[in-house]
């Protein structure tokens, strides 16, 4: 098989199981058999129906903690008249989406098996972790990857700054991005780093400028606060009375404020992930001494370390998709180790 004919069938293979996840979902969600998910309904539906009718985004009772690119994603697929099926088809194009990048950063570090399988790790565990729901986190990872795969610093600052400003947690992902793409060429890094820092600014810029003309400037204020937390000195109320708001976040600690059901959660994902940590633990066992900065195995271990840290915040089964793809891919460089060694 040629080298174009089996990337068209890695690709088709996707996208048929993410479509397949994506149609089940949204054909017992038409059919009454499962709601969505409950911020959709009580929150985001209400915000995009009332930014169509012509509330300003982020005003008394348009405002939650989301960033504004998730509300584009959300007010454009409202505009559509078929808000909740066309949400969620499109959240199964995002992760074969996902699947493909997991593929071809495999590949860029001459792992091509294991980034097919990633992709097909991905594929699998995504439903256990509520990846096929409507939520943000699919959408972050996409970005997060695509900043990972490409080569061009001032493109990595882009993605990482669209991820940032679709779901606010990835931000933590910006510094350990940076450090990847300086790894990837030292020889230049005052110059990377520069068109990095750049295109992330431009971008956050530029949203932010378009939240200012589409609505007001006061929006993007607010916009800001409601994002990332910063105090602009402009306040509004939520859309729903129990929103975490930027400026009580402390209160999201769970490990401080609500340690039984953060421990609850921690155990339930920790059984879930069993059978990826498994076969990570052989990647890692394989390359003992070995893990260098350009391996595929130290890039996976890194940023699922680091993009555990939402989860361990607020331990809800979707904050674990940040860090899922990452442990796909230690997972399937464990398998490849394996079969190697045999």
């Amino acid at each position: 098989m040629g080298r174009t004919r089996k990337g068209l069938a890695i690709v088709t293979m996707y996208f048929m199981a993410a479509m397949a996840w994506a149609v089940r979902r949204s054909w017992r969600v038409t059919q009454g058999q499962t709601p969505p998910a409950s911020d959709f309904i009580l929150v985001w539906q209400p915000i995009a129906e009332r930014v169509i009718a012509g509330a300003p985004l982020y005003s008394s009772g348009v405002a939650d903690n989301k960033p504004p690119l998730f509300f584009a994603i959300d007010i454009l697929t409202a505009m559509s008249g078929y808000h909740t099926v066309v949400f969620i088809l499109l959240t199964g194009i995002v992760n074969g989406l996902i699947a493909v990048v997991l593929w071809r950063i495999g590949r860029q570090y001459d792992s091509e098996f294991a980034g097919v399988l990633a992709g097909v790790l991905y594929l699998a565990c995504m439903p256990l972790f509520e990846g096929q729901y409507i939520q943000a986190g699919s959408y972050t990872v996409l970005f997060v990857l695509l900043a990972i795969q490409t080569d061009r610093a001032l493109w990595s600052g882009v993605w990482i700054a669209i991820s940032g400003l679709i779901y606010q947690y990835s931000v933590i992902l910006v510094p350990v991005v940076f450090g990847y793409q300086y790894l990837r060429d030292s020889r230049a890094p005052v110059k990377r780093g520069g068109f990095y820092i750049a295109g992330g600014l431009f971008t956050v810029v530029v949203v932010f400028l378009g939240v200012a003309l589409v609505y007001s400037p006061r929006s993007a204020l607010l916009g800001l606060h409601w994002s990332f937390g910063l105090p602009t000195g402009v306040t509004s109320e939520p859309v729903k009375t129990w929103t975490t708001s930027p400026d009580t976040y402390a209160s999201g600690l769970w490990i401080l404020t609500n340690q039984a059901e953060w421990t609850n959660g921690i155990k339930h994902a920790g059984k879930l992930l069993i059978p990826l940590l498994i076969p990570a633990a052989f990647a890692i066992r394989s390359q003992l001494g070995q893990l260098t900065e350009d391996s595929l195995s130290t890039l996976a271990l890194v940023f699922a370390l680091v993009s555990c840290v939402p989860f361990f915040i607020r331990s809800y089964l979707d904050y674990m998709i940040l860090s899922l793809p990452f442990f796909c891919l230690l997972a399937s460089e464990g398998v490849q180790s394996v079969i190697r060694s045999r």
